[in-house]
């Protein structure tokens, strides 16, 4: 049986301590690089994230300001069914803007902020209801929400208000969830679902 050097493994254990103290410095020096790799990464994903975020909101508005062209180009023949108008007409949409007839009407009657609030509507649709003059104030959206009936709801009450015109409140929407349905009915505001023309 062989002896070992108490010297030789002494320096051989001293050289497998400086390698391990070498690993573990390194290894150290490895886990805080991936942690600033990591931190880094995480800011490239919020960063990411924050865009894409903005895209689908881009996205969104770009398709309810399609959806609600389209429909302000067919939304009498559904208004006049649901509500029973005769001989509709529009009197004010975003897309023409306020006829000089309900102009005039408005100005003399309301005050400012209630102008530009019915103005705001997505469409008014002027008509006839039983024989006697009528408007239908509506709001569109993809996806019918409480603001687009709550809207619907004061608009119409204001537009009916100023004119002494009986003014019915429509919201127009791809979408009608049953929470909105239920909100709709307890604020008699009338529902139409059309689809996206595609």
């Amino acid at each position: 049986m062989t002896q070992r050097d108490p010297d030789s493994t002494e320096r051989r254990l001293e050289v497998l301590t400086d390698r391990f103290d070498d690993f573990a410095d390194e290894t150290r020096e490895f886990m805080e690089e991936t942690r600033r790799n990591q931190k880094a990464n995480e800011q490239r994903f919020d960063y990411i994230d924050g865009i894409l975020k903005e895209l689908r909101d881009d996205s969104a508005r770009f398709k309810g300001r399609e959806y609600e062209r389209y429909v302000s180009h067919t939304l009498l023949s559904p208004v006049s069914r649901r509500l029973g108008l005769r001989r509709p007409r529009l009197a004010h949409s975003a897309a023409h803007g306020t006829s000089e007839e309900l102009r005039i009407r408005l100005e003399d009657h309301m005050d400012q902020d209630d102008l530009l609030d019915v103005t705001l509507s997505d469409a008014v649709v002027r008509g006839t209801h039983q024989g006697e003059p009528a408007y239908a104030v509506v709001e569109i959206s993809v996806t019918i929400g409480d603001r687009d009936i709550t809207r619907a709801a004061d608009r119409a009450e204001k537009l009916e208000r100023a004119s002494g015109v009986k003014t019915f409140p429509v919201a127009i929407g791809q979408h009608i969830p049953e929470l909105q349905e239920a909100r709709a009915r307890d604020m008699d505001v009338a529902l139409i679902q059309i689809g996206d023309g595609e």
